[in-house]
């Protein structure tokens, strides 16, 4: 009857060293996810800033500018 017993805590001790184990896992995934999102979110927000800047100089009445523009029609 002891050995069921010592069994049966031996096998809960192994389950929850696997549990850990499992739960050590999916922490680190959910780090590297995490920085995943993280680099999304700033590619986005540079894109968003690109887009801002480019409309703010396509816009703009700088000699510059306008010589730019009469490039890029002449390139399409």
């Amino acid at each position: 009857m002891v050995d069921f017993y010592q069994e049966q805590v031996k096998k809960a001790e192994s389950n929850i060293k696997k549990a850990k184990e499992r739960l050590e896992k999916a922490k680190e995934r959910l780090d590297i996810a995490k920085g995943k999102v993280e680099i999304v979110v700033q590619l986005q927000e540079a894109q968003k800033e690109y887009k801002e800047l480019r409309e703010k100089i396509r816009s703009g009445d700088n000699p510059k500018v306008i010589k730019l523009k009469q490039k890029e029609k002449e390139v399409l």
